[in-house]
């Protein structure tokens, strides 16, 4: 809804969750996805599950995200 409200392609969209099911939102979207998963996530979010669902990449601060875009 939102790339349509913004007119943005899926090429030039990216989603970036600390979830599950932000990744596979990202993925039925067709976008490149980013796990955000910071320290203090380690403790609630297991990395094995939330690698299930392929996330392009993982970052554990949104500075990193300067790499990607």
């Amino acid at each position: 809804k939102a790339m349509k409200l913004l007119n943005a392609q899926p090429n030039q969209t990216i989603v970036v969750g600390d979830t599950d099911k932000d990744i596979q939102a990202g993925k039925n979207a067709d976008v490149t996805t980013v796990l955000f998963y910071p320290k203090v996530n380690h403790k609630f979010y297991r990395l094995e599950k939330l690698t299930q669902t392929q996330p392009d990449y993982i970052i554990e601060h949104f500075s990193q995200l300067l790499k990607i875009c």
